[in-house]
């Protein structure tokens, strides 16, 4: 029997459905908050543009792209949001932070790959997003933080998905 054109309409529908269901899920898998700076899922940023960045502010991070982005990915935290932090709280990890915290991100133990895992572990942990605190306004407000500086993370990573190599003003 020779497929109608009842069949072939109900397949292209099908196929419409299916398209639009797999761009749902990879949008829910990217961010998966419903707030708009939540620090979960994971930034479009790659690791040459990352890398660009950190390289550009002279960063001793330079480099370290790849093992930011994919901690990010190990923990579900959205590496933009990770390289924010490390601008706005350390100058990109030029100036070391008294006591590693959600807001400040520098250099210890001698490795950069352990620097990130241990914050977006932080991050992950029962402090942040284990306790439902997952936007950027409310992480800065547990860790003692001005608004300001969540301010200035939300712009950070606004100008990164724009493609602009800079910080804020």
């Amino acid at each position: 029997m020779k497929p109608g054109i009842f069949t072939y309409i109900l397949a292209a529908l099908m196929l419409v459905a299916a398209f639009f269901s797999v761009q749902m899920s990879w949008n829910k898998m990217m961010s998966h908050s419903g707030t708009p700076d939540s620090v979960l899922g994971n930034s479009g940023l790659t690791a040459k543009f990352v890398d660009n960045v950190l390289c550009t502010y002279q960063s001793p991070a330079c480099h370290t792209a790849d093992v930011l982005i994919e901690e990010g990915w190990k923990h579900d935290v959205s590496p933009a949001m990770a390289l924010a932090f490390l601008w706005q709280g350390s100058n990109f990890g030029k100036v070391a932070c008294g006591v590693q915290s959600a807001t400040c991100i520098s250099l210890h133990d001698g490795s950069w790959r352990k620097t990130y895992a241990d914050w977006y572990g932080l991050i992950e942990g029962p402090l942040f997003k284990g306790s439902g605190v997952v936007s950027v306004q409310e992480i800065v407000a547990k860790a003692g933080a001005p608004k300001s500086f969540a301010e200035n993370i939300t712009k950070a990573v606004k100008l990164w998905d724009a493609g602009t190599v800079g910080v804020p003003s």
